[in-house]
């Protein structure tokens, strides 16, 4: 950590790191929260889905902003049939959690 302070420091900058990083900057901005990831970037090559029922509706603030595709519902086919689920499918990439982790706030990250 380069002889830095920090009060929290957060190894791995991939998602469960990154939304915690970012939970923290807004839910105690008095912190000083220091994201340590190995990789030139956080996040890396990756790309996460869920439903809107995965995420509880007081916590979709903080995925939100990392969303960069969303359905409204969704078409399941199978041999004999289809399925029309009419629940919310999102998806997270790696590119775009870097990018919100990387604007100036109060998280530093430190790439190893």
């Amino acid at each position: 950590m380069n002889g830095r302070d920090a009060d929290i420091a957060i190894l791995g900058g991939g998602l469960a790191g990154g939304l915690t990083a970012l939970a923290l900057a807004a839910l105690r901005p008095d912190l000083r929260v220091t994201v340590v990831e190995a990789g030139p970037v956080c996040g890396g090559n990756h790309v996460w889905s869920f439903f809107d029922s995965d995420v509880a509706e007081s916590a979709a603030w903080l995925v939100e902003p990392l969303v960069v595709a969303r359905w409204d519902s969704h078409r399941v086919r199978f041999a004999r049939g289809e399925r029309v689920l009419p629940v919310g499918y999102n998806s997270i990439t790696g590119t775009r959690l870097d990018a919100v982790l990387e604007r100036p706030s109060v998280i530093r990250i430190e790439h190893g």
